[in-house]
């Protein structure tokens, strides 16, 4: 028997054991390109943290994601965890005050973010290491001591209501309802989530504002939350941050769900359903219900079996289906655990007129090439070359941005071990032919939806909280089969195998840290920058073969516009290779013919040759010419069904362009053209062009001069063409009044005035300085509109500056009166305000602007400004960030009172329930509402 005396010696052994001999953390499974440190600390209350330190950051960032959505919401509050999200951003016990901390964040020059899906809420913020401590401050609390302020209920409800209102015309917002509406009903995906002031306000059982506050209880609690700390601090600073910061958010009991219902019943699988557009598009979904498999990650069956699906090469489904004239594309994605306890299988395929007159047999094409595959594609070969291009490009993994990568960690803490966190995507640790049956066992006509989506489909029911109409009815065995056969007579192959793939990763020793100019002449400039900052062999080669031919007339547009469709098509197979074998391809027309390549640097030059290749053999047929016209006319209808505040600086593009013409007149232009029109415009874009090269990366200079001596032509004495822009008096005032197809008002007021670096600098400053504010006051306050601001950028040799919004709910003199008021009473602030803020700011803008560039893409987006405008010097930000250093509150508030001496262009969009409300008249403004009465 053992004495009590040690028994109590055991059990205090025990407990120290347990306490000092934990298992250590896992040692986080990351990329040898990443220099970055990691380590998953848990707190005392149950909360894990994963830390990063990246010495180079300039920035910090923290997200956390809380275990909890859509799903767990009560059913009588449809939205209510979207709102929550929304609420927590109006203060906690300590910082009380709305609206305080988007400026808080705005002036450290930071950025916030949040999301809230079917089984998480996401939040993020990201700002100056300076302010970090404070941010993390400000943060924390909203999950332990938020206020939830009884009197912001109603007004964030109206927020949330108006970011319903002004997605809720989007297809892809549609479509995404409609693919829950018709899964079983018991299933919680099934329910409406977004949330509206219908869905949103009290319930004959509880308020609106209880139920807020009792989801928040239940579940934002520690143990049911990830986050994730990215700084410049070590790890073991971080561990003090985490520990001081997010230790007070209590824990919760251990939490108990209940399994979820089916996501398909007898009554929802094997379902035909046809969407009439908002918007005109046309696209075949077939979408198949399978189990859960996210588990799985580590053999890829999801993967491998996309991976079939999305090639291009010949005789392949896609490429077969794009060849007979009846798809634009076709590809496949997987969402393992969309509805919870299911996944989603989607194959997608962008119809053309001829394919949306015969989906039944696309339908039959796509199901005979899933029994090819699993009859004949399952082998050990493409899992090799599958492994291949997924080791490949986690070897050499770009750094992504530290705010983004930290809100996607900590949402995939939930889903993955914090081992494999980083590498899940990439990882494929066997091939395991019986997990790729499985998968392909469940892609049935049971588990199956197929949606027809086209604006002459028949439709006759009606979605509740959305526009547009659908219709449903059941698809038997015997129709299956007999489409099918409808499809017999395509002839499906198995994908080639990848020609592409790097076999080396040689690294080019710099020769220089400078810009090596290797022609710069009046026929052309090529340019080689070797970047030995980066360790990996990657680069980026663009080519602009400049010509005025594609900006002539209406008709020289319209056939460049046609012709870049068609380049596109031919060279689908090429640039899906070069994916697969970690590169990137895109070939487009604007001011001539441009051409970019990106990624691994070693097979380039063979990809530019095929390339060139397939340009100066490419056949036009009438069959597809029509099919790209089709797509065109579609597009053009399309711009004007968008976002309204997506259409704004397209608009304001196209007014300042001169080179741009009306829709009436390309659509005029647009019958006449032939395949012969084409082949002549490409013949000359081909023979007769101003070249312009710029090599960024891991290049030596003997492939340089290669690459330029593939380009250059005889005789090529074209001027560079640049766009004309637009030259108006100062003080001049052309207002752009337009009505348009959906609900809401928005308008965009922009000055603008020569291009100088110091008034770039000043603008920058106030940017930062006035953004917080108006989300302040006319965002949360007011509850004008959901999406507003204050911009500035910079386009050729102008400098536009000025304001946006859009609403749901007031007209367009409302919101702009608003804004003036604003504008006014910001005047005061400004002149309020201190030294030592302004400088807070200045340093936060500087860190920006300071900060190291992650990988060879960013650091490339830094210099193209530089290269756009022939400044072969390449110092154009560094000139930035001095004059930022120079600015002083005078100078911005000059700017500020100058706005009024500048030419202003207002873009102002009338949405339909707007119709009877008047435009915004300014004096001696010129109203106008076609490109030619400003050109």
């Amino acid at each position: 028997m053992i004495s009590r005396v040690v028994l109590v010696a055991l059990v205090s052994l025990l407990s120290l054991c347990m306490s000092a001999c934990q298992s250590p953390p896992p040692d986080i499974v990351k990329s040898p390109n990443d220099s970055r440190s990691y380590r998953l600390h848990t707190l005392p209350n149950g909360l894990s943290v994963l830390l990063i330190s990246d010495p180079d950051a300039v920035k910090s960032s923290v997200a956390l994601s809380v275990a909890a959505g859509s799903f767990d919401e009560p059913a009588e509050f449809p939205g209510l965890a979207h709102l929550l999200e929304h609420m927590l951003f109006l203060g906690s016990e300590k910082y009380p005050q709305a609206g305080d901390y988007a400026e808080f964040v705005n002036q450290s020059g930071g950025n916030l973010n949040a999301y809230t899906d079917n089984q998480q809420t996401n939040f993020m913020v990201s700002v100056d290491d300076a302010s970090f401590e404070l941010a993390l401050d400000r943060f924390s609390r909203f999950f332990w001591q938020a206020t939830l302020d009884p009197a912001y209920t109603d007004k964030e409800r109206h927020a949330v209501d108006a970011e319903w209102r002004m997605k809720r015309s989007d297809d892809w917002v549609i479509l995404a309802r409609l693919d829950e509406r018709t899964l079983a009903p018991a299933h919680p995906a099934h329910r409406f989530s977004w949330g509206n002031l219908q869905t949103l306000q009290d319930s004959k059982n509880a308020t609106l504002h209880q139920a807020l506050v009792d989801f928040y209880h239940t579940y934002y609690r520690a143990n049911q939350m990830q986050a994730v700390l990215i700084s410049p601090r070590s790890l073991d600073q971080q561990i003090v941050l985490a520990e001081r910061f997010f230790t007070p958010i209590p824990s919760g009991r251990e939490r108990h769900s209940t399994p979820l219902p089916p996501a398909l019943d007898t009554n929802t699988g094997a379902k035909w359903l046809t969407y009439q557009p908002q918007a005109d598009m046309r696209q075949l979904r077939i979408s198949f219900v399978i189990n859960n498999n996210q588990a799985e990650y580590r053999y890829k069956p999801n993967h491998y079996i996309t991976y079939l699906l999305n090639s291009e090469m010949p005789g392949t489904l896609a490429a077969t289906l794009r060849e007979q004239g009846l798809v634009e594309a076709l590809y496949a994605d997987v969402e393992p655990a969309q509805y919870g306890n299911a996944g989603n299988f989607s194959i997608f395929a962008d119809l053309t007129l001829a394919g949306a007159q015969q989906p039944e047999r696309i339908v039959g094409a796509v199901f005979n090439y899933l029994q090819l595959i699993s009859q004949q594609g399952i082998q050990q070969a493409y899992a090799d070359e599958l492994r291949q291009s997924l080791q490949n490009n986690f070897r050499f993994l770009t750094e992504s941005d530290n705010a983004q990568l930290a809100m996607h960690l900590a949402a995939q803490l939930h889903n993955y071990p914090a081992r494999d966190v980083l590498v899940s995507p990439y990882q494929f640790a066997q091939f395991e032919p019986q997990r790729i049956r499985a998968v392909l066992a469940q892609m049935t006509l049971d588990n199956a939806r197929i949606t027809l989506i086209s604006p002459q489909a028949q439709a006759n029911q009606h979605f509740e909280h959305f526009p547009g109409q659908y219709s449903q009815h059941k698809i038997t065995p015997s129709q299956l089969q007999s489409w099918q056969q409808q499809a017999r007579s395509l002839t499906l192959s198995l994908p080639a195998f990848n020609t592409l793939m790097p076999g080396e990763f040689t690294l080019h020793q710099p020769l220089s840290d400078t810009p090596q100019i290797l022609q710069n002449d009046p026929d052309g400039s090529m340019v080689l920058m070797q970047n030995g900052t980066f360790k990996e062999p990657k680069g980026h080669i663009l080519i602009e073969l400049n010509s005025d031919i594609t900006k002539q007339s209406p008709t020289s547009y319209v056939v460049a516009s046609l012709l870049s469709r068609a380049l596109g098509r031919q060279t689908t197979d090429l640039y899906d290779e070069a994916i697969a074998a970690g590169m990137s391809l895109s070939v487009g027309i604007n001011n001539g013919l441009n051409i970019e390549l990106a990624g691994f640097s070693e097979r380039q030059p063979e990809l530019l040759d095929r390339l060139l290749t397939r340009l100066h053999s490419m056949r036009f047929e009438p069959a597809h010419l029509a099919n790209h016209k089709a797509a065109l006319l579609e597009e053009w209808q399309n711009e004007d069904k968008a976002m309204l505040i997506d259409q704004l600086m397209p608009t304001l593009s196209r007014l300042i362009s001169r080179d741009e013409f009306d829709r009436d007149a390309l659509r005029e232009a647009l019958d006449g053209v032939s395949v012969d029109d084409l082949r002549r415009q490409l013949t000359e874009l081909l023979s007769n062009y101003h070249l312009r090269v710029l090599m960024f990366g891991n290049y030596s200079l003997d492939i340089a001069n290669s690459i330029h001596t593939r380009l250059s032509v005889a005789n090529a004495d074209k001027p560079r063409y640049i766009s004309p822009m637009l030259s108006l008096p100062p003080g001049t005032t052309l207002s752009w009044q337009q009505d348009a197809e959906l609900n809401d008002t928005a308008w965009l007021d922009a000055y603008t005035q020569p291009y100088s670096v110091e008034q770039d600098a000043t603008s920058r400053l106030l940017s930062q300085l006035i953004n917080g504010a108006m989300f302040r006051v006319l965002r949360t306050e007011q509850q004008l509109g959901y999406s507003l601001g204050y911009f500035t950028l910079p386009i050729q040799q102008q400098l536009f500056s000025g304001f946006y919004l859009q609403s749901a709910n007031s007209d367009l003199t409302t919101t702009f009166a608003a804004v003036e008021r604003f504008k006014e009473d910001f005047r005061a602030q400004l002149q309020a305000l201190s030294s030592d803020e302004l400088n807070t700011t200045r340093a936060s803008l500087l860190a920006n602007l300071q900060m190291p560039p992650t990988s060879t893409t960013v650091a490339l987006s830094r210099v193209l400004r530089d290269w756009q405008q022939d400044h072969l010097q390449f110092d154009q930000r560094q000139r930035l960030i001095n004059a930022v250093q120079s600015v002083t509150l005078q100078d911005i508030l000059a700017l500020y009172d100058s706005y009024a001496g500048h030419t202003r262009y207002l873009i102002q969009l009338r949405g339909a329930n707007f119709q009877q409300t008047p435009f915004i008249q300014l004096t001696d403004a010129k109203q106008i509402t076609s490109l030619n009465e400003a050109h």
